[in-house]
């Protein structure tokens, strides 16, 4: 996979300054390609934009985007390739799963369209991890 435009600044904008209530859907996120020197454009906006997502980036460049629904609908995720604008879906994940903001997110291949990736998120702050394959087939955790 070109990683030519990485490293990525991250930038979450709020224009309205953060005391006021507005609009929360207003928010942004700009990247810029340091490598490139130039704002990037295929930022996910309807996904990164819903104050309930989360994200993980990846060795490999891909990052793990899920749309966390606290309630009983089951959440959405997706791997995103910011350089490249490309997705790849993943299976929803259902609400017995809590994902902590503090993970670490890898790939066991570099291809994540490869039939044999599996997605790992191992929480930094208890003996937790989750996976899932890439190619489907559900999601699962493990506690140590």
């Amino acid at each position: 996979m070109p990683s030519s435009c990485l490293p990525l600044v991250v930038f979450h904008h709020h224009p309205h300054g953060h005391g006021q209530e507005e609009d929360a859907n207003d928010e942004e996120m700009l990247m810029f390609s340091v490598s490139k020197r130039s704002l990037h454009e295929n930022v996910e906006h309807g996904l990164l934009a819903a104050g309930n997502s989360m994200c993980w980036t990846t060795p490999q460049g891909w990052i793990l985007l899920l749309a966390q629904d606290h309630g009983t609908m089951p959440s959405s995720a997706r791997l995103w390739n910011p350089c490249l604008g490309d997705k790849l879906p993943l299976p929803d994940i259902g609400e017995e799963h809590q994902m902590p903001y503090h993970c670490r997110c890898l790939l066991s291949h570099k291809d994540p369209t490869h039939p044999g990736c599996v997605i790992v998120l191992f929480n930094d702050t208890a003996p937790d991890l989750w996976y899932c394959h890439t190619a489907g087939g559900g999601d699962n955790s493990s506690s140590f």
